[in-house]
């Protein structure tokens, strides 16, 4: 349950706060209520009549990304509300303190710097004095130099053998990023090695990962920030003990781990080779980490060649959300439709469907109520962007969120809805089209929205995950994108 005070609230900037009025007392709220009332019974049939050009009319190109936002119960006076109900709330100010810097986590009182982690090299961020994108980059640099050599074969383990298996060792952000871009970018990765991703502290997780591998040819990541994570460091001292079974030399274990980690001291006594720590910042939020160290075992997957291309996708998106108006700003119009839905359509559930099987993992169904949260907890889980600033910290909000289910693709969910999760709810589809307008990715993915009212109408339409559609493709390993529909699918 979160609960978050319906007085005015004191939002903790840099150089000086904003002041945020609760969102129900603003002019814009009061008359999206009104005009709700005269279109919450309006058949999207309807709709489309009057307008035979609506799926143009609501329709943008942004960074690659085509989206699609005619299947909405919406009409050109509601976009128009939603964006004067955006500005009113002080939207863009708090998207300018983000960039800066502001320390716009005001429950911990820190900055919300993830669009820092792929800021390019020259870029400047100040976080209480400290050059934060002049540090990322010293880390990334340092992060290249070490995943050259486990691609390379130069780093041996140690008996001489050169490193064929990766584990990831996380919980939270520390595995749920990683093994999502392993997934997604599959295509990309070195098909020689084995990766897998160790984060249930059911010994049973650890021992399928090690089953059938070789200790002498295994490098293990463990990822914690103060590497006393109950979970990753139960998992990392029973792959410790499993590796030694084989290597027998404690010394060994220098060669075989390596950590993401801020808490130096513990790390030497675990037996890590300081050297091979990679830091990170408490101002990145865990479900956002993995343009940072975090992603080590993305960058050992991919290389490191294409990892900096895909921060260059995930800062083209983060600069289009910065300047973009409103009302051709993609995480922003997202952002708000939820709005629309959760709070005055009553919506309580969000499902992500991907088709793309690459993007199996990206799979969710959430059912919660919401009142103001707008798509905080929807761009936490899939974009691992920017939408969630449409309503973080910028309205009140009580709020209940339940993940009902993850992990599947698309075909096999469609009976699971059918069986009966509650309505009404907004389903969000992910496919492939065959747009091919991105100069960062060379694959085009349609973004469209929709959501269901009543139960009488289920629509399937497209939403893009930022950091696959914009984390590129490289020229010589391009592949033609799939030939799949993008259009939104109407079932009665």
């Amino acid at each position: 349950m979160i609960v978050i005070s319906t007085r005015k609230r004191q939002i903790i900037t840099s150089p000086q706060s904003l002041t945020i009025t609760p969102l129900r007392e603003l002019p814009a709220w009061k008359a999206l209520e009104a005009h709700h009332a005269n279109v919450r019974n309006v058949h999207l049939r309807q709709l489309f009549a009057e307008d035979p050009q609506r799926a143009e009319h609501f329709t943008m190109e942004a960074v690659g990304l085509y989206f699609d936002c005619s299947k909405n119960h919406i009409t050109n006076e509601t976009a128009r509300l939603l964006i004067e109900f955006a500005e009113e709330s002080g939207l863009r100010e708090h998207i300018g303190a983000m960039f800066r810097g502001g320390k716009i986590n005001v429950t911990e009182g820190r900055a919300v710097l993830h669009v820092a982690l792929r800021a390019p090299d020259g870029e400047h961020i100040l976080v209480d004095g400290v050059d934060a994108v002049k540090e990322i980059h010293t880390v990334l640099d340092e992060m290249t130099e070490f995943v050259n050599r486990i691609r390379s074969g130069e780093w041996k383990g140690h008996t001489g053998k050169r490193i064929r298996n990766l584990i990831n060792i996380g919980i939270g952000g520390s595995d749920l990023g990683p093994v999502i871009a392993y997934e997604a970018l599959k295509y990309y990765s070195l098909r020689d090695m084995t990766f897998r991703f160790v984060s249930n502290v059911d010994g049973t997780d650890l021992a399928e990962a090690t089953r059938d591998l070789n200790a002498e040819e295994t490098l293990f990541v463990v990822s914690s920030e103060t590497f006393t994570t109950l979970e990753a460091m139960t998992n990392a001292r029973s792959a410790s003990d499993w590796a030694l079974k084989t290597l027998k030399d404690e010394k060994s274990i220098a060669r075989h781990f390596v950590a993401v980690s801020t808490n130096a001291a513990e790390v030497k006594k675990f037996g890590i080779d300081t050297a091979n720590m990679f830091g990170f910042w408490n101002w990145v939020g865990a479900r956002y980490s993995m343009d940072s160290a975090i992603g080590l075992s993305t960058m050992i997957t991919i290389g490191p060649e294409q990892f900096r291309v895909m921060l260059g996708g995930f800062h083209a998106m983060d600069e289009h959300f910065r300047t973009a108006p409103f009302d051709r700003n993609l995480p922003v119009l997202l952002g708000m439709l939820v709005v629309w839905y959760n709070d005055f359509f009553d919506a309580q559930t969000v499902a992500v469907l991907p088709y793309e099987q690459y993007l199996k993992r990206f799979y969710w169904i959430e059912e919660r109520r919401l009142t103001g949260m707008c798509i905080h907890i929807a761009a936490q889980r899939t974009c691992r962007s920017n939408g969630n600033l449409a309503a973080a910290n910028s309205f009140d909000a009580t709020a209940e969120a339940t993940i009902e289910q993850e992990g599947e693709s698309a075909p096999t969910v469609h009976q699971r809805i059918c069986d009966g999760l509650r309505f009404p709810w907004i389903k969000l589809d992910i496919t492939k089209n065959d747009r091919n307008t991105s100069t960062i990715s060379g694959v085009g993915f349609t973004v469209s929205v929709c959501a269901i009212p009543t139960s009488e109408e289920l629509i399937i339409a497209n939403l893009p995950v930022m950091f696959v559609t914009t984390c590129g493709r490289s020229r010589k390993r391009s592949r033609e994108p799939l030939r799949k529909s993008a259009t939104g699918v109407i079932l009665e």
